[in-house]
């Protein structure tokens, strides 16, 4: 007598039906519209300073792809076995330096991997809530670098038979506010200060630029815009 093992079902491994023509072409909108937005908020709030519509317009096909795949292994237990496989051989020959791109490529994927796994509401949630938070974060950057400017570097290098304290008296005069961060002195000969400044009115920078000049015609400067370094 002979005994079989039973043959194994490979319907019991189907984990959801495959998707409808109809459902599929709603997730293919629905993926390319949310990605679409996604590229929008990117290239108009995005900090990067690479080519952001560049970047921004792979974001429907990196959705797109990531949505068909889904749709189709999520349907099969093998499927979704051999994936792992599979995308354990892709890499990235281009590194991505910049952490605001790169969380932008996992926004596109997640939006893409909730579209197809059929959770449609949870995109389009999680779409609005990332859209009202870059523009809300957006606002308050730019509220708080309007408060920073006028913030300059000043790098000053002049002989050590000047004073210091002459030239702090001067910038101090047409300054609404001093900080000296370092003095240096380069072979007895030379001293190099650098200030922090904050000085609100273009006049007062350029009365400033004409009375350090009035001091000694050796002294040289060079005035830094920092507004946008500190308000970001």
């Amino acid at each position: 007598m002979f005994l079989t093992a039973p043959l194994i079902d490979s319907s019991a491994y189907s984990l959801n039906s495959p998707s409808s023509p109809f459902e599929f072409i709603f997730k293919l909108i629905l993926v390319t519209a949310i990605s679409y937005g996604l590229g929008f908020i990117f290239i108009r709030y995005g900090k990067s300073v690479s080519n952001r519509h560049s970047f921004a317009s792979t974001f429907q096909l990196l959705g797109i792809a990531t949505m068909i795949v889904i749709s189709v292994v999520k349907s099969s237990l093998a499927l979704s076995l051999g994936l792992v496989g599979a995308l354990s051989i892709v890499r990235f020959r281009t590194p991505i330096k910049d952490p605001e791109e790169l969380t932008y490529l996992f926004l596109c994927i997640a939006f893409g991997l909730s579209v197809g796994a059929d959770q449609y509401l949870l995109a389009v949630l999680g779409f609005l809530f990332v859209s009202i938070y870059v523009y809300l974060r957006s606002k308050s950057r730019r509220s708080s670098s309007k408060s920073k400017e006028g913030s300059f570097s000043l790098f000053l290098t002049m002989p050590c038979d000047i004073s210091e304290s002459e030239i702090l008296e001067k910038i101090n005069k047409f300054c609404d506010y001093v900080s000296l961060k370092r003095i240096s002195s380069q072979n007895e000969k030379i001293n190099e200060l650098f200030f922090s400044i904050v000085i609100n009115d273009v006049n007062s920078l350029l009365a400033l630029k004409k009375n350090l000049k009035s001091i000694s015609d050796k002294i040289t400067y060079d005035f830094i815009d920092t507004s946008n370094i500190i308000g970001a």
